[in-house]
């Protein structure tokens, strides 16, 4: 009896989990995808520059490390990140993921662990300002540019799961 209280209860759970779910498609979960990450890379250039002007002499020098490492960043790591996120979205079995599948549970993971590491750092001086600052532009420099290319995939999303070019 127990066992069939149990069953039941796990399908009526199963059935209002499925009919609750907030189900977008492929093309706006892409589009939320770029929108967080445009999000991060505003807060990340704001709070980098706002501390900037405070704690630098060398505003312009500093500011351009920021852009041109983040620029960098972005060329080495950030773009396979990307490109792996548009891939797993296109991917996904159902034509209507969840909202919250912009990202894996390791991207949640790794988003929880970076904005810890930077609340940890700022807020225990481990580093100084400055560095802290550039490195704040550099991340926001590489997030932006990578909310572009989740833009792009938005514009060009009939082309990515379509197979045959010559059908459009």
């Amino acid at each position: 009896m127990r066992l069939q209280c149990r069953l039941c209860y796990v399908i009526l759970l199963e059935r209002t989990l499925i009919t609750y779910k907030p189900a977008v498609s492929k093309k706006l979960l892409l589009l939320i995808s770029g929108v967080v990450w445009l999000f991060a890379a505003f807060f990340l250039v704001r709070r980098g520059t706002f501390y900037m002007f405070d704690y630098s002499h060398h505003i312009l020098f500093n500011v351009g490390l920021g852009f041109i490492t983040g620029i960098l960043f972005f060329a080495f790591i950030f773009f396979r990140i990307v490109k792996k996120h548009v891939t797993r979205i296109l991917k996904l079995n159902s034509e209507k993921p969840c909202l919250f599948a912009f990202t894996g549970i390791s991207g949640y993971i790794t988003i929880g662990l970076m904005v810890s590491a930077g609340i940890f750092l700022r807020k225990f001086h481990l580093i100084d300002y400055m560095t802290l600052n550039v490195f704040y532009i550099c991340m926001g420099t590489a997030l932006f540019i990578s909310s572009i290319k989740f833009f792009i995939s938005v514009i060009t999303f009939r082309r990515l799961t379509n197979p045959n070019p010559a059908s459009l």
